[in-house]
């Protein structure tokens, strides 16, 4: 089954492309001509929209059309995370301190402050 993308701000578009990732070397479509001629199916409403305005055979590399993606969507998708919100994140009885530091770096990158200091961090 497919991932879809609509272009809202409460999608994340890194997870859906990892998603797409997954499910195109699962099927082996793992060369540059599958992933372009799929991408397009996965994509709904005004992110269908947005691609169909791009030059057809404009895009020729699976990397072009990631970078276009993302550049596209990140900023408008990212997450509204707050400073305070971030730094409120609590580790779970059940999660190490492995699980928790990716869950708080995914959070971070995901949030408008993810280029905070690192001494901040």
């Amino acid at each position: 089954m497919l991932p879809n993308f609509y272009g809202m701000a409460s999608e994340d578009p890194d997870s859906f492309l990892f998603e797409f990732d997954i499910v195109c070397r699962t099927y082996g479509y793992t060369d540059d001509a599958h992933s372009l001629r799929l991408f397009p199916a996965t994509l709904k409403a005004s992110a269908l929209r947005w691609s169909m305005r791009l030059r057809e055979h404009a895009i020729t590399y699976w990397d072009g059309m990631r970078r276009i993606f993302l550049k596209k969507y990140q900023r408008c998708c990212r997450s509204k995370y707050s400073k305070d919100d971030i730094f409120r994140m609590n580790q779970q009885e059940d999660e190490n301190l492995e699980e928790y530091l990716e869950w708080f770096v995914y959070n971070l990158q995901k949030s408008k402050h993810r280029t905070m200091p690192l001494d901040l961090i």
